[in-house]
Formats: structure tokens, C-alpha cells, sequence
């Protein structure tokens, strides 16, 4: 009869990559579920664009399939924009909110606008690129150089994403903006 809280990891990691480490004491107190996003690690695969909604109404139909009917978002960086849309868009069945490292718009500067606009264009011409093509361009970009200190099952985590649904969440998350909405959150 534990309170359900559902962990939800930051772009580029996994639910593991960002949570393993509080499971256990987690697990004393709340009843914890923890998913992978779109794209990321074990999340769905979609051959549609990459939306941050989807993300949230992928979590409230686990919530269905586990016969969940109120629960707590943690998210952290990008997973804090996943729990303020499942504020946003099925708020009777949200308790609080946890957001850490997050915030409710990423884009200030027309640099980083520019930036994120340029996830978006490289997630666009992945869809153009063959599947090998795509794997050869993760492992000399991303995962040779960012995991080189990394633990195995850490870089297989890193490693079992769909690239391009990466690419295209950095896009989504230059274009998010909840600032008109966000002061209206009415739960802890």
C-alpha cells in the first residue's frame, strides 16, 4: 500500500544509468517503477518523431497496465519535462511532482536555440540514414568517447538506444517551453 513513484531518467541515459543507485532505499518506503523513455535503452521503438507528450502518455498507460491509479513523476533533466507533462496532461493522477536538475524551458540564448535546432536536423537526416550507417556514427561519436570509464553493463545501457530517437529528443527539448502553464501546478 506504498505510494507508487515512477522514475523517469534524463536524455542520452536510462533508467538504470540514472537510478541504480537508490532502488533499495527507494524501495522502502514507495513502491518503484522505473522506465526506460522512448528511444532510450529498452523504450518503445517508434518510427514517428520523437514527442516529450508521448513520453508522458507512455507512462500513464503503464500506470493502466499495472492498475496504478495515482502516482508520483520523480524526473530528472528531461524526465522532469516528462513529469510536468503528465502534470499538464492527466492531472488526476499525479500526487506531487519530483523534478530535479530540470526546468520548465532549456532554450534562452539564439545559440542554443541554433543548437537544438541542429539535434533536431541531425534526428531528421538519421531517418535517412541506413541502420549500420547510423550504429557506426554512435560508436565514434558517443559511445568510444563518453564511455570510456564507464562500467560494461553501463555502456550497454548507453549503447542499446535508437540513435535517432535520441537526436530527435534533443530537438524536442529546445523546443519545450512550459513557462505559460508551469506556476499552475497545483500538487507537492
Amino acid at each position: 500500500n506504498a505510494p507508487t513513484i515512477i522514475l523517469l531518467h534524463g536524455w542520452t541515459a536510462t533508467a538504470d544509468l540514472n537510478f541504480f543507485t537508490c532502488y533499495e532505499s527507494l524501495g522502502r518506503h514507495f513502491r518503484v517503477i522505473a522506465i526506460d523513455h522512448r528511444g532510450h535503452g529498452r523504450g518503445i521503438r517508434s518510427t514517428q518523431p520523437f514527442k516529450l507528450s508521448d513520453c508522458a502518455d507512455d507512462v500513464a498507460a503503464l500506470a493502466d497496465q499495472l492498475d496504478i491509479n495515482t502516482f508520483i513523476p520523480v524526473g530528472y533533466s528531461m524526465g522532469g519535462l516528462v513529469a510536468q507533462l503528465l502534470w499538464k496532461r492527466h492531472e488526476a493522477r499525479i500526487r506531487g511532482l519530483v523534478l530535479a536538475a530540470t526546468t520548465g524551458h532549456f532554450v534562452e540564448s539564439r545559440e542554443e536555440r541554433i543548437g537544438f535546432l541542429g539535434l533536431k536536423g541531425l534526428g531528421a537526416l538519421a531517418r535517412l540514414a541506413p541502420r549500420a550507417a547510423q550504429d557506426w556514427i554512435s560508436e565514434q561519436t558517443y559511445l568510444q568517447k563518453k564511455t570510456a570509464m564507464w562500467e560494461p553493463w553501463a555502456v550497454q545501457q548507453a549503447a542499446s538506444h535508437d540513435w535517432r530517437l535520441i537526436l530527435e529528443a534533443g530537438g524536442a527539448l529546445g523546443l519545450y517551453d512550459a513557462r505559460e502553464w508551469l506556476p499552475h501546478v497545483d500538487v507537492p
